[in-house]
């Protein structure tokens, strides 16, 4: 199972903690924590700084499309990671919480349904208003959402089955596309 805190340090700081937590539960299968590609240059000192003891808990790892590939599941913290796993085919949810302040400064000028590219994309691909349509091609947690029950609960009620089939979706849609043609359907949100 892997696990993607985020790159930024107050993410990790936020989003971590619940990971750790969650993952003392999966007692099931290895847990990997896959760092972002610019801490490799770090010490194990200054990796202990971030993550604080518990990355003991996890093997470590700086390739994240490997761990994707050939993972059971993922938790991803927002990002360009979840379109990245969504595009490998690899099963995940998003998770993320930021300042409560800073929540809701956003939430008054940002109007979606779903913050995750990779669901972004999907409803674009299924004609939906883009990040305001309904379709979700997986979970995500945000803000009071993200809980170590929901994001347990969304790790054992997974359809492994529907999500195969309706990544591909999006692969095939995207395949048709262009970078300009990304960068149109995201600017229309």
């Amino acid at each position: 199972i892997v696990f993607m805190p985020g790159s930024r340090k107050s993410e990790i700081k936020r989003i971590f903690p619940l990971f750790t937590e969650l993952s003392q539960k999966l007692n099931d299968s290895p847990k990997v924590l896959v760092l972002p590609i610019h801490f490799a240059k770090l010490s194990k000192q200054e990796l202990y700084k971030i993550y604080g003891q518990e990355i003991e808990n996890f093997s470590v790892s700086f390739d994240a499309v490997f761990h994707l590939q050939s993972c059971k599941f993922a938790f991803i913290c927002s990002g360009t990671a979840t379109l990245q796993a969504a595009l490998l085919g690899a099963p995940f949810c998003l998770a993320y919480t930021m300042r409560k302040v800073e929540f809701y400064i956003v939430r008054a000028f940002v109007h979606l349904n779903v913050v995750g590219l990779a669901n972004i994309l999907y409803q674009a691909a299924l004609g939906q208003p883009v990040g305001k349509g309904e379709a979700r091609l997986h979970n995500e947690y945000i803000q009071d959402d993200l809980s170590v029950q929901n994001l347990l609960k969304g790790y054992e009620n997974f359809n492994y089955e529907t999500y195969t089939k309706e990544s591909k979706k999006l692969r095939e849609y995207l395949m048709q596309g262009s970078s300009e043609r990304i960068a149109q359907i995201l600017t229309q949100s």
